[in-house]
């Protein structure tokens, strides 16, 4: 009997050191890229666009959109920052609610070189075609504002951070600000994975430039709430999900004519990993 229960004990207290170690487990989140690496993405990316002017609804569009997303890691700089050229391609379908007409193209995307950090922010970025250059300062403050930047900290189920930016506008100065928490640790796709919780606003200022012929300017307000989930020993997104509403202020001229019009954009995004290449 005394050799059972000691069994029993035994078995007991380490189940209990086994709960424990799992509920202490910590991780060091970071983006593990080498050269050489290559990552096949696929975005999909469901919603609505209403245009409105005035009192009046000027355009009404359900649409899906499907990218490839390829990023090819060229090299590593300064000893950390990962280098990455990365390509898009769309296939755009679109129904439009106002004269019953249905849209299926392909575009080719744009290129880019990245230059990520292993706590995944983004130090630079730029456009390889002079028609893209157009979107860098929006583009500039989506990426300083939406993208989650790792704590330096090893983290654990229940941690949390905020990111806060300040967006200076001509006549005031906003706050947008994400919110991320750990959520558990589960396996996605074959990987363990950290699960990653975030809610928040992005506030990203629309500027004119001289090559867009039609004048437009304004600021768009987008709120994004969804799940990353990160895989903590290779370092990269296997998957993200994401639900976002973009509410849009915009004024634009055309032919000398001035106009305000208000958007407003209702997307379900899911991304996901299709193909990994090691070096």
């Amino acid at each position: 009997m005394k050799k059972i229960t000691a069994i029993l004990t035994l078995a007991i207290v380490g189940l209990a050191l086994i709960v424990c170690e799992q509920g202490e487990k910590k991780v060091h989140l970071r983006f593990k890229y080498k050269p050489q690496m290559r990552l096949t993405y696929e975005q999909l990316a469901k919603g609505n666009i209403v245009v409105h002017a005035g009192d009046s609804i000027i355009r009404e569009r359900t649409n899906e959109i499907t990218t490839s997303l390829d990023q090819y890691v060229r090299r590593i700089v300064d000893d950390s920052t990962a280098e990455i050229v990365e390509n898009k391609s769309y296939r755009y379908k679109s129904f439009d609610r106002i004269d019953s007409t249905l849209t299926d193209t392909v575009h080719q995307g744009y290129e880019m070189i990245l230059y990520i950090a292993p706590s995944g922010k983004v130090v630079d970025f730029e456009f390889t075609s002079e028609e893209a250059k157009a979107s860098t300062a929006y583009l500039k403050n989506f990426y300083e504002q939406g993208m989650p930047v790792f704590p330096r900290c090893e983290i654990s189920k229940g941690y949390s951070w905020t990111q806060t930016y300040k967006v200076v506008l001509e006549e005031e100065e906003m706050e947008a600000s994400t919110t991320y928490e750990i959520k558990s640790f589960v396996r996605e796709h074959g990987y363990d994975c950290v699960l990653i919780a975030y809610d928040g606003n992005l506030i990203l200022p629309i500027k004119g430039c001289s090559s867009d012929t039609t004048l437009r300017y304004g600021i768009d307000r987008i709120t994004a709430s969804g799940l990353m989930y990160f895989a903590y020993k290779e370092g990269l997104v296997v998957l993200q999900q994401e639900h976002w509403l973009l509410d849009g202020n915009r004024h634009k001229v055309t032919n000398g004519k001035p106009e305000d019009y208000n958007i407003t954009v209702e997307y379900d995004v899911n991304l996901t990993l299709k193909e990994l290449q090691r070096p």
